[in-house]
């Protein structure tokens, strides 16, 4: 009888000094599964270019009435790129043209490719093919006017990705300036912040000009930080109000500015 009890009091000694080790592993048994089961759900996207021109993702979104192909392209080369195009062969699509946004993209900056087609597909539908990216080398330069005589460039890769549902992507520009007052011949900053489904984006080349008054700005071209922000300065030689724009992909907005 005395064994029997002390055969029970160890395995309860056993339980409470090891029971919490056994929970703990099986918690994390049941997260590993977790993790691996719903990663199968997943939908896998690959987009590889035979170059240093990165290619961070894409969509093919479809409804009940078209497809909707989206590439987001990164210029990590150390010159600007302009006029990008993207040609597409895709399984059970055919040939499609993208064209890409900004058509003047500085080294680290976004390019926003996207294309439409009749056709419609059931989500998770596996489509791939073969991708030519088509733009010119503004070599050392920053300035889209001095960009006519770039070099031409050839990228090739492909995309293998599932359908998904159609979801609009919405792009926003925003422009503030830090002064309630300005007076002619003074140098001031204005931010421009670029938000992609609400979501402030990173790299998003935003071009700067004046649609009236007398407004030097300084760079025309700029790139986003990771908020989402990007800076650029103004100068009028005059008392005058002028009205300064901000450009990126499919969205745009302007500022009145009152010099005194």
């Amino acid at each position: 009888m005395t064994h029997k009890i002390q055969k029970a009091q160890a395995a309860m000694e056993f339980i409470t000094t090891y029971g919490w080790a056994i929970l703990i592993i099986m918690v994390v048994l049941g997260f590993i599964y977790y993790l691996l089961s719903s990663q199968s759900n997943i939908t896998p996207t690959i987009c590889n270019i035979n170059s240093n021109f990165k290619c961070t993702e894409v969509l093919i979104e479809s409804n009940s009435l078209s497809s909707y192909l989206l590439f987001f392209l990164n210029n990590n080369q150390q010159y600007p790129l302009m006029g990008t195009t993207i040609t597409a062969n895709i399984s059970s699509i055919g040939i499609l043209t993208a064209k890409c946004l900004p058509t003047f993209v500085l080294p680290g900056g976004d390019l926003i490719c996207s294309t439409t087609t009749s056709q419609t597909f059931s989500n998770s539908l596996s489509l791939g093919g073969k991708i030519n990216i088509n733009s010119t080398a503004c070599t050392n330069l920053t300035n889209p006017t001095n960009c006519n005589n770039g070099n031409p460039i050839n990228y090739s890769g492909t995309i293998d990705t599932k359908v998904i549902p159609y979801s609009p992507n919405k792009c926003s520009i925003s422009l503030t300036s830090p002064f309630s007052s300005l007076i002619h011949n003074t140098r001031y900053p204005i931010n421009a912040t670029v938000k992609m489904n609400g979501f402030p984006i990173a790299g998003a080349t935003v071009n700067f000009t004046t649609t009236s008054g007398n407004l030097a700005i300084t760079p025309t071209y700029v790139n986003t930080a990771s908020n989402g922000n990007a800076t650029t300065y103004i100068t009028s030689n005059a008392a005058t109000t002028a009205t300064l724009k901000a450009v990126f992909y499919t969205c745009q907005n302007t500022l009145s500015l009152t010099f005194s």
